[in-house]
Formats: structure tokens, C-alpha cells, sequence
């Protein structure tokens, strides 16, 4: 789940072994830090584009995501996800979120048992956007340690930083 120092923890680790030699212990640490403490709408926007391309980016389709989080739902996801799933007694008003809904369970019911997605097409979208996430009014990367895609995005964030290289 969401933590933050672990997660600076663990970019600092795989950065400064792999770039300890050229760089000084200052400048991978701000590197590390500014990679995972700043997202610029540029590179939300960046990340969300590889998703909706059909690019999986760093993403190894564990379904972490699916198991670890409840899924917010809009109206609209409902309308969407009625049509190919049944979601009857699945649905709960989201206590943090007072316009939006969720599902009651987590893991997400809808995943089958080879881990894919049963309503992959009209998946609602927190699970479009995933791992982007709206933090109080703005959105940003979440900080889970346990997903590769995530620690995947800050990595190459902070090589872009240090190495000051565009960010792909």
C-alpha cells in the first residue's frame, strides 16, 4: 500500500546502484527525491497515454491493484459496467469520496481466475487511470511499494533527473 519512505527508500537503493560511480550521493538523493515528491501534470499525462495506448508500460498485469484497492466507481462506470457484469449488491457509497461509489469487496470480484480483468473494455476509470490518482484536488502518482509499474515510473523518473534526460 501507499508509503511514501519506503518508496524513496527503495529508488534511492536501485539508483545509486546503478549510477553511484558517476554521481555524487547528493545528487542521487535529490534525483531520488524530486523523482518521487514532484509529478507534473506532464508526466501524469504521459503516463495515462501509454495505458490508453495499449501500452502497458511497466505494468506485468499482477492485478496487485485489483486485490489491494477499492475501486471507485463514477455513475457513469456503473451505467458502463451493468452491461457486462453483474453488479447487484456490489456497490457502495464511497466514504472519502462523497459523489463517487465503490466496490463493496476487495479483491475486485471481477477478476478471473487467470487474473485478468472480466470487464477489462468497460473497466471504470480508476482502473484506466491506474496508478494515477486524485490526491485532493490534484492528481499524482500513487506510492506502492509492492508494484513494479510504480517503482518502474519513479526509476525511470529519477534517471531522467539525474542524468538530466527527457522523461519517456
Amino acid at each position: 500500500m501507499e508509503d511514501y519512505k519506503k518508496t524513496l527508500d527503495i529508488i534511492v537503493e536501485r539508483i545509486a546502484k546503478d549510477y553511484r560511480p558517476e554521481y555524487s550521493v547528493v545528487d542521487v538523493a535529490q534525483a531520488c527525491y524530486d523523482s518521487v515528491n514532484r509529478i507534473h501534470p506532464e508526466e501524469v499525462e504521459a503516463i495515462l497515454l501509454k495505458s490508453k495506448d495499449g501500452e502497458s508500460g511497466y505494468c506485468n498485469q499482477c492485478g496487485k491493484c485489483c486485490r489491494d484497492y477499492y475501486i471507485i466507481l463514477r455513475i457513469e462506470d456503473i451505467y458502463k459496467l451493468s452491461k457486462v457484469v453483474d453488479i447487484t449488491g456490489n456497490i457502495e457509497k464511497s466514504p472519502d469520496h462523497p459523489d463517487l461509489f465503490r466496490f463493496k469487496t476487495k479483491p475486485c470480484k471481477y477478476i478471473a481466475k487467470d487474473g485478468r480483468c472480466q470487464c477489462y473494455n468497460q473497466r471504470p476509470l480508476t482502473c484506466r487511470n491506474h496508478p494515477i490518482t486524485d490526491g485532493g484536488g490534484h492528481r499524482r502518482v500513487v506510492r506502492d511499494t509492492e508494484c513494479e509499474y510504480i517503482l518502474g515510473f519513479f526509476y525511470d523518473k529519477a534517471v531522467s533527473l539525474l542524468t538530466k534526460t527527457a522523461f519517456k
